[in-house]
């Protein structure tokens, strides 16, 4: 139905965003490579693969809030995915005193360790099979972001390439009883999160994000 369609269109447009801005800062050494013949470009693909889970988008006028106005009756259907979580999760997130302290915690993904591009290829594969990633251990050292949408606010972690014109990251979840904005860095401050990758069924679809149990911000 309409809150399908929407995360839909969400995680299709986030992996081309993330094909594209793989070809366009990787440079000529890491090009992606596509099969030849016929119509194979990103956008071909991204096209068709949308074309096949949404009706043509003329068929769904949107009205000046964004929905759709023959469907209205079920824009209550959308949950706040971070209150669902925490919700039906139980568990506790500890801020830490220093950056020191986040420094030394081991873990099976580093994402401090990598460049962007190899933090860029390693968001992109955990994308494609989030299933093999559930339950691992990662730590990330990004700026601060936050977005408000149909499924309420979420948060993530981003880098930044040496342009700022590409960015990668993860979502992540904080249960210390933080309210936001006051007990959140500003947009695009530093921050470190350690915790555990989770993937979460949200009406049907899966979303991935960093089960913080250590943070750390100014």
């Amino acid at each position: 139905m309409k809150a399908k369609r929407f995360l839909n269109c969400i995680l299709l447009g986030v992996m081309a965003e993330l094909i594209i801005l793989s070809a366009s800062c990787s440079g000529k050494d890491n090009k992606i490579s596509m099969p030849s013949g016929g119509n194979n470009s990103v956008s071909d693909i991204i096209s068709r693969q949308m074309q096949e889970e949404n009706p043509p988008y003329e068929e769904y006028p949107l009205d000046e809030e964004g929905y759709y106005p023959e469907e209205d009756e079920e824009a209550e259907d959308y949950v706040d995915i971070v209150s669902e979580i925490l919700k039906e999760k139980k568990w506790s997130s500890q801020r830490l005193a220093s950056l020191a302290e986040w420094d030394k915690l081991k873990v099976d993904i580093d994402f401090s360790q990598m460049n962007f591009i190899v933090a860029q290829g390693q968001v992109f594969d955990m994308m494609l099979d989030a299933q093999s990633y559930n339950g691992m251990t990662t730590k990330i050292n990004g700026k601060f972001v936050s977005q408000e949408s149909p499924y309420g606010r979420t948060y993530a972690a981003l880098y930044y390439d040496a342009t700022a014109c590409c960015q990668t990251g993860l979502s992540f979840i904080i249960n210390d009883g933080l309210v936001f904005p006051k007990d959140y860095p500003e947009e695009m401050e530093d921050i470190a999160i350690y915790g555990t990758i989770r993937v979460a069924q949200i009406q049907g679809m899966e979303f991935m994000y960093v089960e913080v149990a250590k943070y750390f911000f100014e």
